[in-house]
């Protein structure tokens, strides 16, 4: 029997209060962007669904239920998980080659040391107004692709390979000096099977830049695409 996916469904048909991470478009964004589009077109095939630029992400934890938080308890996570990030400086992060989990399609974060920080700080405020833990993942990812039910492993690996060995993305990564998290209400739609959020607050947070040269980025057509400096 062939081996298909198919995209966890929640317990409950209703949004979740969330801490993510999602690319500017541009600035600091574009190179993020620019490794996604290269590899999108690389993949672009029958199985994959290819998750659209605005609905980029990196899901850093899941706090609750939306129906289950009050105003007050809202309010109240918001300052302590502010409290929480505020005067602390992390490293930029940078993202690497796909790989293919259980149902999707993602790209390696290299360093996950921030975004296990930035979970700590959601699990602290979490247990402190909510008296409950949060979720947070194994393993940190950025999704570029949800895995249809058609879409086998013995059909899609190969894709990946190949797409990781190419030139332009196998040596390199891209940069991403996270300067802001999002307090977002995520929905999930199992019928196309994506997702989609609303931003309720935005945190803003300290990030260390790499200055231009010290990793190789991942190539572009110009400087608008990777996010560089032409000067």
């Amino acid at each position: 029997m062939r081996d298909h996916f198919a995209v966890h469904r929640w317990e409950r048909d209703e949004p979740r209060l969330v801490l993510l991470a999602a690319p500017p478009a541009t600035g600091d964004g574009a190179g993020v962007r620019g490794r996604v589009a290269a590899y999108q077109h690389l993949l672009a095939w029958t199985g994959p669904v290819m998750i659209s630029p605005e609905w980029l992400r990196l899901t850093v934890a899941a706090i609750g239920w939306v129906r289950d938080i009050t105003d007050a308890q809202y309010t109240r996570l918001l300052s302590e998980l502010t409290a929480q990030l505020h005067g602390q400086t992390y490293p930029p992060l940078e993202l690497g080659l796909a790989h293919l989990g259980h149902s999707a399609v993602s790209l390696n974060v290299q360093d996950v040391v921030p975004v296990v920080e930035w979970a700590v700080a959601a699990e602290a405020a979490a247990r402190q107004v909510l008296g409950s833990s949060v979720e947070v993942f194994d393993w940190p990812r950025f999704g570029i692709a949800y895995a249809r039910g058609m879409a086998t492993r013995s059909d899609l690996l190969p894709r990946i390979v190949a797409a990781n060995q190419s030139p332009e993305l196998r040596d390199s990564v891209a940069v991403w000096p996270v300067e802001r998290l999002l307090v977002a209400e995520l929905c999930q739609d199992a019928r196309r099977r994506a997702y989609r959020w609303t931003v309720r607050d935005t945190i803003p947070i300290a990030t260390q830049h790499k200055a231009v040269g010290s990793v190789n980025v991942t190539p572009g057509v110009n400087a608008r695409q990777t996010g560089i400096s032409a000067e």
